[in-house]
């Protein structure tokens, strides 16, 4: 007699295996418009959301804010607001000498992740609001730290976490781009291994609840609940 062998991997359910990865980067501006949708989208969908970061200005790329720069970013920010209703503090464009570097903040959402991914988007979002709506400083570690001790984190967990996600997050950069992101913000919708476009840019939730109601439709998914099997826990049948 031969002794069966089971395979190691468990079997996931197709309606808990599915999930929104959203791309961004705290420090993109049309990702700051895009918060309020990503989280009504979770909401009223039931997916949980997975943050990833895409890198804006990060790192070797960062841009000092020049004239140029600035004025840009003034005008842009402000038609923003107008389109999104998001608030849009202008503090960061009256800093001298500043370098828009946004490596730091992609590291510290990481870090957050690997702390706890359940935690990564309101930490997202409170760094979008720390840098637009108040004009802190999120290029500086102790600003990403403080802000991390004010979403909840241990700020020692925090601070050994970020020194440590450094690779991590290039590694969101070049997974991203092989995904064929190359745009903030986008939304995808994973199932199991395949992964669907659901946004790419700012999108209103009007526009684009019923776009995801139509494709959760098309591909919903058995309702276990109403599953017709003999039960081998009880042995009713």
């Amino acid at each position: 007699m031969t002794t069966a062998k089971f395979p190691s991997t468990p079997i996931v359910d197709m309606a808990v295996d599915r999930e929104f990865i959203y791309v961004g980067d705290p420090m993109c501006s049309w990702c700051h418009g895009f918060a309020p949708v990503v989280k009504k989208a979770a909401t009223e969908f039931g997916l949980p959301v997975q943050v990833r970061v895409g890198g804006l200005r990060a790192f070797e790329n960062a841009e000092p804010l020049g004239e140029r720069l600035k004025a840009f970013l003034s005008a842009e920010w402000a038609k923003i607001g107008d389109v999104t209703g998001q608030p849009f503090s202008t503090v960061a464009l009256e800093r001298e000498g500043w370098v828009y570097d946004t490596g730091p903040a992609d590291q510290a959402v990481v870090a957050a992740r690997n702390l706890n991914e359940t935690s990564a988007l309101n930490y997202f979002t409170a760094l979008q609001h720390a840098f637009y709506a108040e004009g802190r400083d999120i290029t500086q570690r102790e600003t990403l730290v403080d802000v991390a001790e004010e979403s909840g984190f241990d700020r020692g967990e925090f601070e050994t976490a970020f020194d440590s996600a450094h690779d991590d997050t290039l590694r969101d950069f070049a997974e991203t781009r092989s995904w064929g992101v190359t745009g903030y913000p986008t939304l995808l919708i994973r199932t199991g291994d395949e992964l669907v476009r659901a946004a790419a840019g700012y999108v209103s939730f009007e526009n684009l609840q019923p776009q995801l109601a139509a494709w959760f439709e098309t591909h919903a998914v058995a309702d276990e609940g109403s599953a017709m099997m003999c039960d081998v826990e009880t042995g009713l049948c």
